[in-house]
């Protein structure tokens, strides 16, 4: 089982993107470390977003995503949007039926 880094010092691009090539060598995460990824995917959003991520990282990150995690999850299945936007009610409709 993968573990996050110490607490006490700040989690850089390189551990994010390590922590995610080690849970995809491994088959994709197990279960208890779902958490884990909530957090790692969410730090790599913040980073992206206070511009912390350079292209390279950002493409290199793309690139480990790859055709059949598009085709046979729901994350992969937003970042296509086959129907475009107005497809989201499938995502949605289950939810509030």
């Amino acid at each position: 089982m993968l573990t996050a880094p110490a607490p006490t010092r700040r989690v850089t691009a390189s551990d994010a993107v390590s922590l995610l090539v080690d849970m995809l060598a491994a088959g994709g995460p197990q279960e208890s470390e779902y958490p884990l990824l909530d957090a790692l995917m969410d730090n790599l959003y913040q980073m992206k977003l206070a511009r912390q991520l350079d292209s390279t990282t950002l493409t290199f990150l793309q690139g480990l995503f790859h055709d059949e995690f598009r085709a046979e999850t729901i994350h992969g299945y937003v970042y296509r949007k086959p129907l475009d936007y107005a497809g989201d009610f499938r995502l949605i409709r289950p939810h509030f039926v």
